[in-house]
């Protein structure tokens, strides 16, 4: 039941690789300018919007002043010369408030944070 629930559920995919038509259910496409079209879908989605795995595209976001609120999940993990990009390289530095933390499972550490005005 519950990866029926994950078909039904709206996704938005952010992509310049990808193209329609997708295979997913209830899938929609961006693949033009994200930074375009995301606050609109902010505006109007009945949930929050969150976004995993693209630090590109939470830079981008970050930087737009499109982010409410920043969850870090900390893996037990040595990424040796592939741990290269870095989230906020460039840009303003913005202030951010730890929220919340929580261990997942004894290894992974969730850290929240959220924008201060």
């Amino acid at each position: 039941q519950g990866s029926r629930q994950l078909t039904k559920s709206p996704k938005v995919v952010v992509s310049s690789t990808l193209s329609e038509p997708l295979e997913w259910a209830n899938i929609r496409l961006i693949a033009g300018d994200a930074l375009a079209t995301l606050p609109t879908l902010k505006r109007d989605s009945d949930v929050p919007l969150r976004t995993m795995g693209s630090l590109s595209l939470v830079h981008n976001l970050a930087s737009a002043g499109l982010v409410d609120r920043l969850r870090l999940m900390v893996f037990p993990l040595t990424c040796g010369s592939a741990g290269r990009e870095h989230i906020f390289r460039e840009g303003q530095l913005e202030r951010w408030a730890l929220d919340h933390t929580k261990v997942l499972d004894g290894r992974v550490v969730l850290l929240e944070y959220r924008m201060t005005d």
